[in-house]
């Protein structure tokens, strides 16, 4: 597996940057994309979706990219 740096970052001034509309949407899409490449577990684009709903105070968020993972 290969390692996505920019979705391991996690310090609070990151979270805040890519909870930004427009910018996880965007992210999101490229890291799922390389989730059914193998190359990011599943595990790893829910723990960051998890800091950004958390971040955005919408927890259905979660449940969406969930779907959007299978």
């Amino acid at each position: 597996m290969k390692i996505n740096p920019n979705i391991f970052i996690g310090d609070k001034k990151w979270i805040e940057k890519i909870s930004a509309v427009g910018v996880f949407e965007e992210k999101i899409t490229q890291w799922i994309k390389d989730c059914r490449d193998g190359s990011l577990s599943k595990e790893d684009v829910l723990n960051v979706t998890q800091k950004v709903a958390e971040h955005r105070n919408t927890p259905a968020l979660i449940e969406e990219i969930k779907q959007r993972l299978n």
